[in-house]
C-alpha cells in the first residue's frame, strides 16, 4: 500500500514544459539515437529523475532495467524496449500469445498507451496492472524509461 506522503507527491507531479513536449512526442519506431537520448536527458531536471524513479518503482515489482535479464521477475526487462515489438524480447518465454501476436511497436505512444491501460490495448495480455490515469505521470515515466532503457 503506497503511504501517504507519496501518493501526496504523486498527484502534486506537475506536466512536463510544453517545449520538452513538442520534443519528446515523436514516434520512435527505431528507438532513440544518442544523440536524441543525450538531448532528452540534459532536459530532465533531476527531480523529474528522481519523480520518474519513484513512478518506476510500481513497474520494478515485475521488471528491470537490466538488458537481456529479467533477475528471475515475472516480466521482462525493459533495457531496450523502445523499437522493439511488443512480445518480442527472445530471452523472455512466458509472453501473452495476445501480445505476441498484437503487431505493436514500443514507441512513445503504444507505451502511453499501455500504461494507460494494458488489457484494454490488448485484450488477453497476462499483464496484470490497473494502468496509470494521470497523463503527466505516464509522460514522466515514459521520458524516464527512454532514457534508463537505452544500451
Amino acid at each position: 500500500m503506497m503511504n501517504a506522503s507519496l501518493r501526496y507527491s504523486f498527484l502534486r507531479m506537475k506536466p512536463a514544459c510544453l517545449w520538452l513536449l513538442a520534443a519528446c512526442t515523436l514516434s520512435y519506431v527505431g528507438g532513440l539515437n544518442a544523440a536524441e537520448a543525450d538531448a532528452i536527458t540534459s532536459n530532465l531536471t533531476e527531480q523529474e529523475m528522481k519523480r520518474g524513479r519513484i513512478l518506476f518503482l510500481q513497474c520494478s515489482a515485475c521488471h528491470t532495467l537490466t538488458p537481456e535479464d529479467n533477475g528471475g521477475k515475472i516480466g521482462p526487462s525493459l533495457a531496450n524496449v523502445f523499437g522493439r515489438e511488443a512480445g518480442a524480447a527472445e530471452y523472455f518465454t512466458t509472453y501473452s500469445s495476445a501480445l505476441k501476436t498484437s503487431g505493436y511497436v514500443w514507441n512513445r505512444e503504444t507505451m502511453d498507451l499501455w500504461l494507460l491501460n494494458p488489457t484494454a490495448m490488448v485484450p488477453g495480455t497476462s499483464m496484470v496492472f490497473g494502468g496509470i490515469s494521470d497523463e503527466a505521470q505516464r509522460e514522466l515515466l515514459i521520458r524516464y524509461l527512454e532514457i534508463e532503457t537505452q544500451p
